[in-house]
């Protein structure tokens, strides 16, 4: 599977424009927000660590 089919296949929580120049953007800023904060993020797979991730 290559990275356009994957990326297609997120289209339920991420927008995918037309023009691959641009972002790819969430739907839901509390997505994000879910996995960046580990008091609501319960599973220690899914939680991300912000500043390490930036």
């Amino acid at each position: 599977m290559n990275i356009n089919q994957t990326v297609e296949d997120l289209h339920f929580i991420l927008i995918v424009p037309k023009d691959k120049a641009r972002p790819l953007r969430l739907y839901h800023p509390s997505f994000r927000d879910f996995h960046l904060d580990n008091n609501r993020c319960l599973e220690p797979s899914l939680w991300v660590e912000k500043k390490q991730a930036h």
